[in-house]
């Protein structure tokens, strides 16, 4: 579910770093068959292999998700664990789509550290959108947030961190 108010978004908000990862407790065929839960990694072009995939969570070039098929976020044209410059103004790229039986996507919400910036209702199942926002005033990191009608069915990007 969200991550506000958790222990890693106070991990965060100390000034750490740590990529948000999922992962299933499921086993056997189902775990292979019924498992919404998945983990987008940027690769930036290069082979699937592992030390491509252990370079991308290293980095924190990760989305984890429950429910989605496509997930493609970015801020300030950074990927999700990178850096972006202090500013008042950011721009969110956000492509995304539920599964297959998964519902819609409720909402999506961005924050600047621990406070939300913008929320905006969506009620449908795909989404490809630029949000331009103004009077950013985080600190230490933006993140986004995508939450589905079912509780369970949420996508949440690694902070882009502010230097």
């Amino acid at each position: 579910g969200s991550q506000v108010g958790t222990s890693l978004e106070k991990y965060w908000l100390e000034g750490k770093r740590m990529p948000i990862m999922n992962s299933v407790d499921l086993f056997g065929l189902r775990r292979i068959i019924d498992n919404p839960a998945s983990n987008f990694l940027y690769l930036n072009g290069e082979k699937p292999c592992r030390d491509s995939v252990v370079k991308a969570i290293k980095k924190g070039n990760v989305i984890a998700a429950c429910g989605f098929d496509v997930l493609d976020i970015t801020c300030n044209d950074k990927l999700p664990g990178e850096e972006i410059a202090r500013s008042d103004k950011a721009r969110i790229h956000m492509t995304a789509g539920m599964g297959a039986g998964y519902g819609n996507i409720r909402e999506l919400c961005i924050y600047g550290d621990d406070k939300m910036i913008c929320s905006q209702t969506v009620g449908k199942s795909e989404i490809d959108i630029d949000i331009d926002l103004e009077n950013v005033a985080a600190e230490k990191f933006i993140r986004v947030e995508l939450l589905g009608d079912d509780e369970r069915m949420v996508a949440v990007t690694t902070p882009y961190y502010i230097v």
